[in-house]
């Protein structure tokens, strides 16, 4: 009720209060794989069904990693699969390099043949590059 009074806090309060309620309600479930909503709720004094609509909140903003089981009235935490994820990222990086493998061995049999393509303008320039003659150097 202080802060309410206060001039430069009071259109803050209620942000504030929401943002440590959010922050209690991560800390409370951090250790936890899973957590009996109703219980959660008591911890929390509110209904099942506003603890619940709080979760969803959090979940959605991605202020907490866990997941909901509404019939169950469980909050799970939600543990990404890294196993998963790095064998995905191993493949990908796979099918990358042997597409740059095939396009080099493709560049390579391209320049054996003698078959490349040059921009004029970029050829001319290296043309003129090479045969422009600068006078002899003289000491003074």
């Amino acid at each position: 009720q202080e802060l309410a009074l206060d001039v430069i806090v009071a259109p803050h309060v209620l942000d504030l209060i929401n943002e440590i309620r959010h922050r209690a309600i991560a800390q409370y479930f951090n250790p936890y794989l899973s957590v009996d909503l109703k219980v959660m709720a008591v911890a929390f004094n509110t209904s099942v069904a506003a603890m619940e609509a709080e979760l969803t909140e959090l979940i959605v903003a991605n202020k907490l990693q866990a997941r909901i089981d509404s019939h169950h009235e469980v909050l799970h935490a939600f543990q990404p699969d890294h196993r998963a994820a790095t064998f995905q990222k191993a493949v990908d990086m796979g099918r990358q390099y042997a597409a740059d493998t095939k396009a080099l061995v493709l560049r390579m049999s391209l320049v054996k043949h003698n078959i490349v393509v040059v921009n004029p303008t970029s050829a001319n320039d290296r043309h003129s590059r090479h045969n422009h003659h600068h006078p002899p150097h003289q000491d003074d």
